[in-house]
């Protein structure tokens, strides 16, 4: 029986969500993190498209947040 073996790739998207004097509030944040990730989500499928091929899925994800910026960290696999 042939065993497949599995490639792993790690993609880093980042944005800028802070604006400053805007955000000094939980609930002004929000919004404005859920801008940053929506645009985020708007360059996966072309940056899984292009990436050595093509063919990736996202198998893991990770969000943190680095002085105004929302870095997402994706473990890929094909």
């Amino acid at each position: 029986m042939s065993e497949q073996t599995k490639e792993y790739r790690f993609l880093v998207e980042t944005t800028r969500f802070l604006v400053p004097g805007l955000l000094d509030t939980l609930s002004d944040q929000g919004p404005a993190v859920a801008a940053a990730m929506h645009k985020i989500a708007g360059r996966i499928r072309p940056a899984l498209d292009s990436l050595d091929g093509g063919g990736w899925t996202i198998h893991s994800h990770d969000v943190s947040f680095q002085g105004g910026l929302i870095v997402v960290t994706f473990l890929l696999s094909r």
